[in-house]
């Protein structure tokens, strides 16, 4: 069993380790839209995914020479606020984190495959057996023995394997012709790929400090103990609105090929119906989630992780409508307006870092 300045840096250290992510400088997300645009069985949309593996390839092994970079020289001991642990075991914690991430940008090829060819059950069940997979190796790790560097370790690299295995399952399941090697990838795929693959990085990051830094912050200004009870509660929120994207996430690629072929009738009715369906469902499990999760956490993980209900309501309320505003930006993403949803989403970052900062320390 962990204590809460374990967990509290292995869930800041999940957290931060997100922005690894950005290695893969957009160009698994932006295949989606071009491949859905292309069709499938053309020699072009071979050559997409053959550049995408050499790029996402080399972006992994960027992201692992950055992770080890970013262990040593970072100050994670200042950043954590764990005094019950040494700053040896908390720069490798923090290097398990960055390298599970950084393995994942290469692994992730198969969800964002499996996105394009608008195989949604692919998507969700190997992404939820990915989610499942981290908590599951952490929590038999300490119960075996609660060291944090193990836990972390266990937390990280378990999701890009799953996704990994996916990878190569979906890779293996395309007709022969399509199958990439690096070989078949352009010059100009790759500097197209960079180039459109740079408006969904710059995308990426926005979200990012949009909606996962609050974590970071939480333990930066209160602690690493108080992170925890923070996180528990973006979490069991947060598997409810995960669960429900990836049950939109084939919108993406629908939304792209509608718009390709002209279906503009399709798309306004798709939109419209699954903005609905999905500020229902998430908003009647919140309500359940709000009226019962105190008992439901200290239950899960006992009392010292309590939130209070202030806390839970305002998690109900966020991820209620960030549910619902999900399939908008799907068609975003599809009509490939990622430009569009910068002017939205940075000023939205930065004053979310802002009011964080000011209505935390207060």
């Amino acid at each position: 069993e962990l204590s809460r300045d374990q967990y509290g840096v292995l869930v800041t250290l999940t957290t931060a380790a997100t922005v690894v992510g950005l290695a893969d400088l957009g160009v698994a997300n932006s295949l989606i839209s071009k491949v859905a645009t292309a069709g499938w069985g053309t020699q072009r949309t071979r050559e997409l995914l053959s550049s995408a593996v050499v790029l996402l390839s080399a972006a992994s092994l960027l992201g692992v020479a950055v992770s080890i970079v970013l262990s040593v020289l970072l100050p994670w001991p200042r950043w954590l606020k764990a005094p019950s642990l040494s700053g040896h075991e908390l720069r490798l914690a923090a290097l398990l984190a960055l390298l599970g991430v950084a393995i994942g940008v290469a692994s992730s090829l198969g969800q964002k495959l499996e996105l394009a060819r608008q195989r949604g059950h692919a998507v969700a069940g190997w992404g939820a057996l990915s989610s499942l997979s981290g908590p599951l190796a952490a929590a038999a790790v300490a119960g075996i023995q609660p060291n944090l560097v193990a836990v972390v370790g266990a937390s990280a690299i378990a999701p890009p394997l799953v996704l990994g295995v996916q990878t190569v399952v979906a890779l293996r399941s395309l007709p022969a012709e399509l199958r990439p090697k690096p070989r078949r990838a352009s010059r100009r795929d790759l500097r197209e790929a960079l180039s459109s693959g740079g408006s969904f990085m710059c995308l990426s990051l926005a979200t990012f400090i949009s909606f996962q830094v609050d974590t970071l912050i939480v333990s930066g200004v209160l602690g690493a103990a108080v992170a925890a009870k923070f996180s528990l509660v973006v979490r069991l929120f947060g598997l409810v609105s995960i669960t429900m994207q990836n049950a939109m996430a084939q919108l993406w690629a629908a939304f792209a090929e509608a718009l390709a072929k002209g279906d503009w009738q399709w798309v306004a009715s798709a939109l419209r119906r699954w903005t609905l369906i999905a500020g229902v469902v998430t908003g009647s499990v919140s309500a359940f989630l709000v009226a019962f999760g105190q008992p439901l956490i200290t239950t899960w993980v006992g009392e010292a992780f309590q939130p209070s209900l202030m806390l839970l309501l305002a998690a109900g309320v966020w991820y209620s409508y960030s549910a619902a505003a999900a399939p908008l930006s799907l068609f975003y993403n599809g009509a490939q307006l990622q430009r569009v949803q910068l002017l939205a989403v940075v000023p939205m970052s930065i004053a979310n870092v802002l009011l964080s900062l000011s209505l935390t320390r207060s």
